[in-house]
C-alpha cells in the first residue's frame, strides 16, 4: 500500500501524534530492509594478483527456492566438455570470490565449477539487518536450495561426475542435501569440518534469536601481515566491496547450525547417504 494511501485510511480516525508515530513506525521498516538485497557484480579489489582474479568466463547468477531467501551462485568452464563438475559450498564467512583461485586450477583440469552460497553469505539475500550479521532461521531450507540447484541448474549428467565440496561449517548443508534419494551427487567432499559455537554460555536473557551471539562481533577489518597469498586475496575482497562483508553469527543461526549438525551426523541418518564420502582435515 502507498504511504499516502494510509494516510488517507488514518486521517480523522487517530489523533495526529498516533499517525506521525505509525509514519515513523513505517520508516524504521523499511530502513531495515534497505542493504540486504542480493547482488552479483563484485569490484576488483586493487593490486590483486592475476590467479586470483575471476576465472574466464565466470558468470553470475541468482536461484530462490519457493519464498525462500535469493541465493547468488557462480560458474566457470574449461574451453572443452568437462570430465567432471564439482559444486563448492563455502563455509561462513566466505564469499565465491574466496575460491576463484580453486576454481581457476580446477577448470584448466578440464572441471567444471560451480559456487553456490548460503542464504545471509556472500552476495546471497541477507535476513536481518545489519548486513555483516550471519542469521538464519532453519539451514534445511540451504540443502533443499541446494537440491534444487543441483537438479535445475547444474543437471547431472550419468557419464559426468559430480563432485559437492563442502568448505567448513557447510559440512551439515552437504550431508543433509545427500540423505535418502540421490540427486546425481557422486562424491562428497568435507574439506576442513568446523563446529561453530559461542566462547561463553548465552544469558538467559539473551532470547532475540537476531541478537548476535556470545563473544560474536561486528566485522573489522582484518590484519593481513603474514598470511598466505590465497587468505590475504580472499580477505581483499569485502574489503573493496562492503556488501561482501561478514561479521560474527547471531543466537538463531547458531541454534540452527548446531541442530543441523546434531541431526545429521546420527548413524541412521548417515546409512541412508549414497555417494562416497572423502574427509581432508587440516593436520595439526
Amino acid at each position: 500500500m502507498r504511504v499516502e494511501g494510509l494516510i488517507g485510511l488514518m486521517r480523522g480516525a487517530l489523533p495526529s501524534g498516533l499517525i506521525l508515530s505509525a509514519l515513523f513506525a513505517l520508516a524504521g521498516c523499511e530502513q531495515q530492509t534497505q542493504g540486504r538485497e542480493a547482488f552479483a557484480e563484485s569490484q576488483v579489489p586493487p593490486s590483486l594478483g592475476g590467479v586470483f582474479l575471476p576465472p574466464e568466463a565466470w558468470a553470475w547468477g541468482f536461484l530462490q527456492n519457493g519464498d525462500g531467501p535469493v541465493h547468488r551462485y557462480g560458474v566457470s568452464a574449461p574451453p572443452v566438455g568437462p570430465r567432471a563438475q564439482v559444486i563448492i559450498l563455502p563455509g561462513y564467512g566466505e564469499s565465491a570470490e574466496g575460491w576463484f583461485e580453486t576454481a581457476r586450477d580446477l577448470n584448466i583440469a578440464g572441471i567444471n565449477v560451480w559456487v553456490l552460497e548460503a542464504a545471509g553469505q556472500g552476495g546471497s539475500e541477507r535476513l536481518v539487518s545489519p548486513r555483516d550479521l550471519g542469521h538464519i532461521r532453519d539451514l534445511s531450507d540451504d540443502a533443499q536450495t541446494l537440491r534444487a540447484f543441483v537438479n535445475s541448474i547444474v543437471r547431472p549428467r550419468g557419464e559426468v561426475p559430480v563432485i559437492l565440496l563442502t568448505s567448513g561449517s557447510a559440512a551439515p548443508i552437504g550431508l543433509k542435501a545427500l540423505e535418502g534419494r540421490g540427486i546425481g551427487v557422486t562424491t562428497l567432499v568435507i574439506s576442513d569440518p568446523q563446529t561453530l559455537s559461542a566462547s561463553v554460555s548465552s544469558p538467559a536473557w539473551l532470547t532475540r534469536p537476531t541478537s548476535r551471539a556470545p563473544g560474536q562481533q561486528p566485522w573489522q577489518r582484518p590484519r593481513l601481515d603474514g598470511v598466505s597469498p590465497r587468505r590475504d586475496a580472499a580477505e581483499r575482497w569485502p574489503l573493496a566491496n562492503p556488501d561482501l562483508r561478514m561479521g560474527g553469527y547471531s543466537v538463531g543461526y547458531l541454534s540452527a547450525w548446531s541442530h543441523l549438525a546434531d541431526a545429521v551426523t546420527r548413524p541412521d541418518r548417515l546409512r541412508s547417504i549414497t555417494a562416497s564420502v572423502l574427509i581432508i582435515s587440516r593436520t595439526p
